[in-house]
Parts: C-alpha cells; sequence; structure tokens
C-alpha cells in the first residue's frame, strides 16, 4: 500500500455534483481512471452531499479497477448532518468511531489510508477527538491521522491525544492566509502538509480567464459578495497570462499557477478539484513546469499590484467558519 512518505506533490480531489446524485454519470470512475493514467497516487474524496454514496461508488469502482494499493486515499469526517439537514462539526467519539466502520463497510476497505477531520469542533476538546483517532489507528482501522482547517493553537492542542500525521489547509495565489500563521509553523514541524483550493475554485483557470465565471464550481457562484469582484480577478489572471507569454512559458495557466504554489517555501503537495479527465492530466502537468525565481515572484509581484490583498477567505471556506485565523 502507499505510505504517506511515497505520495506524489500532485493531489485529485473529488465532490459528487448533483447531477451525480440524479444521474448516476459515471463521472468517479473517469476521474480514477485519470488519475492512475497519470500516475498520481493521491485521492481526496470531499466530505458533501451525497456522501455515503460516495464512498460506496469509489469502493465499487476501486474494486473493478483493481487499484487499492495504487492510490492513496484521504477520506474526510468529523462532521454529521444536524436535524435541519445542515452539515456541521462533530468530533464526538461516537460520531467518529461510526463514521470510520461505515466508511470501511461502503469502501469495502479492511483499513482507511487517512482518515482526516473536515472541520475542528469546538464543542468538543480537539484532543478527546484525536485521541479517538488515535485508539482507531491502533486497531488497525485507520493508518494515518489527518486534520484539515486547523489553527496552530489547535493543532497544538490536538496533539495532547495523538499523533496527527497530516494538515491540510486552504492556499493558492489569491488566498495566502496560511502564511502568517499556520505555514510558519509547520515548516518547523514533522508533519505531512497538503494545500487544498490551489486553483480558487476555478478563479484561477482558463475557464474563468475567458468566461469570467465559475462552471464548475456551485459554492463559488453562490458567493456574491466575490462575484462583485469577478473582474478585478480576471483582471490580474489577464496580466498574469501576458507575463507567461511575454516570458515564453508555454503550459496551461492553471499547471502554472498550480506549479506557483508548488513552489512555495514549506508547501509540500497541492490538491485541486477535478470534474473531468481533462482537469487531471492539468493536475499532472503542474509537475512539469519549471518556474525560476524571478518568475514566481513576477506572478506573485502582479497579484499584489492589482488586487492588493486576499480574496476574502469565504471564497473557499464555509462562512460559518471565515474568521478562523490561519
Amino acid at each position: 500500500m502507499i505510505e504517506l512518505a511515497d505520495l506524489t506533490d500532485v493531489g485529485v480531489g473529488f465532490r459528487l455534483s448533483v447531477d451525480d446524485l440524479i444521474g448516476h454519470t459515471g463521472r468517479l470512475e473517469t476521474i480514477v481512471q485519470a488519475t492512475l493514467e497519470e500516475q498520481i497516487n493521491l485521492f481526496d474524496l470531499a466530505n458533501s452531499i451525497g456522501i455515503c454514496r460516495l464512498q460506496k461508488r469509489l469502493g465499487e469502482v476501486v474494486k473493478r479497477l483493481g487499484c487499492r494499493e495504487q492510490l492513496f486515499f484521504i477520506i474526510k469526517g468529523g462532521i454529521k448532518r444536524n436535524q435541519n439537514g445542515v452539515l456541521q462539526p462533530d468530533g464526538s467519539p461516537e460520531n467518529l468511531r461510526s463514521s470510520v466502520i461505515e466508511a470501511l463497510e461502503l469502501l469495502d476497505f479492511e483499513t482507511l489510508d487517512c482518515y482526516q477531520i473536515h472541520w475542528p469542533d469546538r464543542t468538543v476538546p480537539v484532543a478527546e477527538t484525536i485521541a479517538t483517532l488515535q485508539q482507531l489507528k491502533d486497531e488497525g482501522l485507520i493508518r494515518y491521522i489527518g486534520v484539515s482547517n486547523f489553527t496552530v493553537d489547535e493543532l497544538k492542542a490536538a496533539e495532547a491525544g495523538g499523533t496527527i500525521d497530516c494538515v491540510q489547509f486552504p492556499y493558492n495565489l489569491f488566498q495566502l492566509q496560511t502564511e502568517r500563521q499556520l505555514l510558519p509553523y509547520l515548516r518547523k514541524t514533522q508533519h505531512k502538509n497538503l494545500a487544498y483550493g490551489v486553483l480558487c475554485r476555478g478563479m484561477l483557470t482558463e475557464d474563468f480567464l475567458q468566461t469570467g465565471a465559475l462552471k464548475y464550481d456551485t459554492l463559488g457562484r453562490k458567493l456574491t459578495h466575490v462575484e462583485e469582484n469577478f473582474q478585478l480577478y480576471r483582471y490580474a489572471l489577464q496580466q498574469i497570462s501576458d507575463y507567461l507569454e511575454s516570458s515564453s512559458i508555454d503550459q496551461p495557466l492553471s499547471s502554472v499557477l498550480m506549479a506557483w504554489a508548488l513552489a512555495q517555501p514549506g508547501i509540500e503537495h497541492v490538491l485541486s478539484v477535478a470534474y473531468i479527465p481533462e482537469h487531471v492530466r492539468l493536475i499532472k502537468q503542474a509537475t512539469a513546469v519549471q518556474l525560476e525565481a524571478d518568475q514566481l515572484g513576477r506572478i506573485t509581484e502582479i497579484v499584489n499590484q492589482t488586487i492588493g490583498g486576499n480574496v476574502d477567505l469565504q471564497f473557499v471556506v464555509p462562512p460559518h467558519h471565515s474568521s478562523r485565523t490561519f
């Protein structure tokens, strides 16, 4: 099986769409196939709508393709629907254990490669949450413990309950909030780190540059406070595109901007959601992009000059978590 130390620099994320739920489109299998063809071994499963159906489908696809040993799967958890059907953090021992057992049954796996707490639950001591995962790890039900969207203080408190193996956080050219506290801290620790949202929900792509709209990301389209500034973000992207062309960097824009993220100090792996197989190829192509120090600096400078600061973190992080200090 793939070990944490052997992950590819880039990873593929997947989340169900409403079309998937209604039409059973088979999109998941095409994405897994493309991931295997591009020799990417990191696959991240978002915990969103239809998660049980998604896990069951993934298990069926993995069995059909015979690829369990070729991919490292990050399974997110620690959340649960409340009585109104809204997903909210739930780091209680009861929820974690039942969620892990349910995932194992749905996926038909003997063990989970990495079980990652999607959001910290402020109603449960975070050390208690991690202690539960440590126990599940000791029992062989999970191999690695991960957390996502934790602050430095939460990470420190969490490790009183057990060893955290990997940390995932939002990071992209338009959203560098984690450079303030989290990344400096992670550079001093042994945690494997993974940056997600590296294409800013599709805003750092050719599609957005050409159309000024988000083609695939449904949440992004709902955030009107961000949409009001789409023209400015598109202008910044055009300036970057023009610079790349003048510098004879003949690579897809999204691949270049993933490569930019991967080249930043302390960033070990980058994740991007793939909605079609072509997105997987663009993710892999990022590993072939070689940017010089002056080119990396110029891309950053363009964003600073045009936008002058970070895009509201609500654009990647749900509004009820956006005030968090990374």
